[in-house]
């Protein structure tokens, strides 16, 4: 604040010579004179500061974090108009870094790009599903050797942990992709389709690590102006919410030193290059669950020597619709659908058996253990009426993705700064999907992103055509080494 001050002084001593009516060539003579005396009377070493030349009345100038224009400050001093092409001022390194941080990591992006195209059309070629990424894996591990970045495996499944020092000491942020696949057969027609059989990056995975590795190259780079550490963290099992690679790795105390962590996700229901912020409720949490119903088989002619367990299945799923729209808060966000059922074995037999598998998505642990509950009072109720013997399992997966609303703020500043205000919104809904980031923002600060992939025609993420649109990446790849090096010095 002091050398602010002083600089402040100086440049108004300089208008009051101005004004006093100094010839142009004792304007400058002072002027001179004046920066002299801020090295040495202000206590700003040369090494703290440095000189740049006005070339133009629109060329910016510093003095600690504000910005003038030199226009602006001839609009009141007329006189200082014919020396403003020569003028040599001074500005605080605190205030240019910025600017150099961001033009450097825009070069970067730019130069880097198209190796992260490469990456994500080779991960989108190679997919493999959740527990089984173990080439995905290997390929990683070998990306980054090439990078020159450390890293380390073998504290869950497949994961990779990649490790950025900075040269300056200071805190610890991480930086999170997901890196498994769907059991989908890929419909896209691709050049770089799925060549594993029934195997697809159908939810923008491959995106992700892609830019993940592209942040990592880009960071690696600018280690000198690292204050701290950045954490890479390449997660398994996102789709598998039985296994929830990220609630583990959360607990591995591999990440206990972070204090905040970011992460995104390609999103088609906002536009391409648009990304989504939000503060708060993002993404819910998913249950899945599984229902056992037990008849008596007889003759499909004689049904009332048996218990009918299609017909008591059936009545389950009427009675699960009744209770999301007659119990529930229509204010609250809920979601319970079945999605799977078999029952029979021919069709002159009454069912003896009847499986039903389904999955709740809700955003408070109160509704969540409401559903489950309920769940099975219905089940117990359907014995009753017709008989049957049921089970439920019902299996806890993802927990509500909540965004902390201060990283948010601290996004959206992000955004404006490397990116521009134009690509950035805030979405007016959280989504009933599901994702595991969860398991990290309940234990640390963080936020996770939308990127923008969708436009007219674009399929839903998990269908067997949906692909993203590669423009996007370089978007992806500037927020997450912006929010790391901003996080980091700030």
């Amino acid at each position: 604040m002091k050398k602010v001050l002083s600089l402040l002084l100086v440049f108004i001593g300089i208008l009051f010579l101005a004004g006093c009516g100094k010839t142009e060539k004792n304007v400058e003579g002072s002027l001179s004179d004046l920066m002299t005396k801020v090295y040495d009377g202000a206590g700003v070493s040369h090494e703290d500061m440095e000189t740049v030349e006005l070339n133009s009345e629109n060329t910016p100038f510093y003095l600690g974090d504000v910005s003038f224009s030199f226009k602006e400050a001839l609009a009141s001093e007329p006189i200082m108009s014919s020396v403003a092409h020569s003028v040599v001022l001074i500005r605080l390194n605190s205030a240019s870094d910025a600017e150099k941080a961001k033009k450097e990591i825009k070069e970067k992006v730019n130069e880097i790009t198209p190796q992260v195209v490469t990456w994500r059309r080779h991960f989108h070629t190679y997919p493999e599903i959740s527990g089984e990424e173990k080439e995905t894996s290997l390929y990683i591990q070998e990306e980054l050797k090439k990078l020159g970045i450390p890293f380390e495996t073998g504290f869950f499944g497949t994961a990779v942990l990649g490790t950025i020092k900075g040269e300056q000491p200071g805190k610890t942020v991480a930086l999170r992709a997901d890196m498994d696949a769907l059991p989908v057969t890929e419909q896209t027609g691709l050049p770089f389709a799925s060549k594993n059989k029934g195997k697809m990056h159908a939810c923008g995975h491959d995106s992700h690590m892609a830019i993940l590795l592209g942040a990592a190259a880009v960071l690696n780079q600018m280690k000198s102006q690292l204050k701290g550490t950045v954490k890479l963290v390449f997660q398994p099992a996102e789709e598998e919410a039985a296994i929830g690679g990220g609630r583990h790795i959360a607990a591995s105390g591999k990440l206990d030193d972070v204090s905040e962590i970011y992460g995104l996700h390609v999103w088609p229901e906002l536009p391409v290059g648009v990304i989504g912020l939000k503060p708060g409720n993002l993404m819910a949490a998913s249950d899945r669950f599984y229902v056992h119903v037990k008849g008596k088989s007889t003759h499909a002619a004689q049904p009332h020597n048996g218990t009918d367990a299609l017909v008591a299945a059936a009545h389950f799923i009427i009675d699960v619709q009744s209770l999301i729209s007659r119990e529930m808060n229509p204010m609250e966000n809920v979601v319970c659908t079945i999605g799977l059922m078999n029952a029979g074995t021919r069709y002159n037999v009454g069912v003896e058996d009847a499986y039903l598998e389904g999955t709740v998505r809700t955003y408070t642990p109160a509704l969540r253990d409401k559903m489950e509950a309920r769940l099975g009072e219905i089940l117990k109720g359907l014995d009753v009426m017709f008989g049957t013997h049921s089970e439920l399992n019902y299996v806890r997966g993802h927990s509500a993705t909540i965004n902390t609303p201060e990283k948010i703020q601290f996004l959206q500043e992000i955004g404006k700064t490397y990116v521009g205000e134009e690509h950035l919104t805030q979405p007016q809904y959280p989504s009933m999907c599901a994702e595991d980031f969860s398991s990290y923002l309940e234990k640390f600060p963080g936020a996770f992103l939308w990127l923008g992939t969708g436009k007219p025609g674009t399929p839903a993420l998990h269908n067997a055509s949906f692909s993203i649109d590669e423009s996007i990446l370089p978007l992806g790849v500037t927020m997450e080494a912006a929010a790391a090096i901003e996080a980091l010095n700030k």
